[in-house]
C-alpha cells in the first residue's frame, strides 16, 4: 500500500490523500487556453541545424481532455519542466536508485548535463511572462502521480514518491509565493 506516511529523501511526508485534498484546485483548473503540443518533452523535440525552422515537435496529442481546438499552456510548460527534472533516457537504462524500508524511502536519479541551467531558463521564462511557477510545479507533481501506475517497478514507486515530495514541498510554500 503506497499511501503511507514515510520519510522520503529526509522529509516526512503525509498521506497522498491529505496532499491531494490540500491542492488549490480552483487555481489549478484556471489555465491558459492555447494551442498546445500535449506532451512537450525532449523526446518529442527534434533539432535540425540545417533547417531555417531548427526545432520540430513530434508526437502531438490529438486532444486535451476531449478538446481538439486548444489545451492548457500550463500543462505544456509543466510537461517540459517535468522532463528536465527527470531524464527519461536514463530511466529507460535503469539509471536510478530506489531504496525502501519500513519507515523511509530514498531515491535518486541522474540529471542531464546543465539540467539546473535549463530549469532556471524555463523558470525565468515562466515568471517573465507573468505565469505562476508554483502552479507549474504543482502540475509537475500531478503529472508524475498520474504517470506512476503506468510504469514498471520500482520506477512506479519512484514517480509516486517524487510526486508526493514535489507536491508537499510546493504546497508548503504555495500561498506565500503564489
Amino acid at each position: 500500500h503506497l499511501d503511507e506516511e514515510k520519510i522520503v529523501n529526509g522529509t516526512k511526508l503525509p498521506l497522498i490523500s491529505s496532499i491531494i485534498s490540500d491542492l488549490p484546485w480552483n487555481d489549478l483548473e484556471n489555465g491558459i487556453s492555447s494551442f498546445i503540443h500535449g506532451d512537450l518533452q525532449f523526446e518529442n523535440i527534434i533539432y535540425n541545424n540545417k533547417s531555417s525552422d531548427q526545432f520540430k515537435l513530434i508526437d502531438w496529442r490529438q486532444d486535451f481532455s476531449g478538446n481538439i481546438e486548444f489545451g492548457d499552456l500550463y500543462y505544456d510548460l509543466s510537461k517540459l519542466y517535468a522532463g528536465i527534472i527527470l531524464n527519461y533516457d536514463f530511466i529507460r537504462l535503469n539509471k536510478f536508485s530506489f531504496l525502501e524500508d519500513k519507515d523511509s524511502i530514498h531515491f535518486d536519479f541522474p540529471k542531464r548535463f546543465l539540467s539546473n541551467d535549463y530549469l532556471n531558463i524555463l523558470s525565468e521564462y515562466i515568471k517573465s511572462n507573468g505565469y505562476s511557477l508554483k502552479k507549474v510545479k504543482l502540475i509537475v507533481g500531478i503529472i508524475y502521480l498520474n504517470m506512476a501506475p503506468l510504469h514498471h517497478k520500482p520506477f512506479d514507486k519512484l514517480l509516486f514518491y517524487l510526486s508526493k515530495y514535489i507536491l508537499f514541498e510546493e504546497l508548503s510554500s504555495y500561498e506565500k509565493n503564489k
